[in-house]
């Protein structure tokens, strides 16, 4: 099976050390970015190496330069094979439920609080979407 690229975006170092150590690195193949413009470099040369990569994204909302919706949306056109989890202290944006990105490009997105955030939470519902996008895969290559 190939192996996950999970790309840890915000522009708090700590929030980036705290999601890292909660992870397993022999699981994924993990990727750090600070800003949007690094988020969205880092989606151009996976899509130039591997157009079927698996993509998980631990994402916030709001950083310097582009949003993290504007990520999202590039994420959701670029990778059909990707799931992501926005993480973020904006209570407006954590207030879009999740139905609503359930269809179109933001599809499977899930929203998370960081005020309140359980990492037990996160790390299983990572899980979840890494099997789903696992099952995707094998199926899409069955087809082919």
């Amino acid at each position: 099976m190939k192996k996950v690229n999970l790309l840890l975006v915000d522009d708090d170092p700590i929030a980036i050390i705290t999601w890292k150590r909660s992870l397993e690195p022999t699981k994924y193949e993990i990727s750090e970015a600070r800003s949007s413009s690094e988020a969205l470099d880092f989606i151009k040369k996976l899509k130039e190496k591997d157009k079927n990569a698996l993509l998980v994204v631990l994402l916030d909302v709001l950083m310097p330069g582009e949003n993290g919706i504007g990520v999202l949306k590039k994420i959701k056109t670029e990778f059909q094979f990707s799931k992501v989890y926005v993480i973020t202290g904006n209570t407006a944006a954590s207030e879009i439920p999740n139905t609503a990105f359930d269809t179109g490009s933001y599809g499977g997105t899930r929203f998370f609080l960081k005020q309140n955030l359980n990492m037990d939470e996160l790390l299983k519902e990572v899980e979840k979407g890494i099997k789903e996008l696992e099952r995707e895969f094998e199926l899409k290559n069955l087809d082919a």
